[in-house]
């Protein structure tokens, strides 16, 4: 199977255990509530992703990584890490245009990320 089916797969279960639950998140394009957070993947999703950036993501990402890299090495003893990078407002460096430029092949902490309520309400 290949890494995109894979990704197919998992989107549909979460979907159908989601329907099983009768829940249904709120989170749609254009909605990037989530987008802030403190991400991590593995590298085998790191690997499968790389093909698919673009040049500017790469840029991004070589420039972005560094310095969060730095501010785990400061913060990650303090109890309210990673909340405080979240409150930070720090956007994905995959984030374009309020959409996720690699969506099709976001990691799985990004999969994962679902509310049903009001996405507003992150920012409190």
């Amino acid at each position: 199977m290949r890494v995109e089916e894979a990704h197919q797969a998992f989107d549909q279960d979460l979907a159908d255990y989601l329907e099983g639950k009768g829940m249904r998140p709120s989170c749609k394009a254009g909605c990037f509530a989530c987008c802030f957070g403190w991400v991590t993947l593995s590298r085998l999703e790191g690997e499968a992703l790389l093909p698919h950036l673009t040049e500017a993501q790469k840029a991004r990402l070589l420039e972005e990584g560094p310095r969060r890299l730095a501010l785990l090495a400061q913060g990650k003893d303090q109890k309210d890490f990673p909340s405080r990078f979240f409150r930070s407002r720090t956007p994905c460096p995959l984030l374009e245009g309020g959409l996720c430029g690699v969506y099709p092949y976001r990691p799985l902490a990004c999969r994962g990320l679902l509310t049903e309520g009001d996405p507003c309400l992150l920012y409190t």
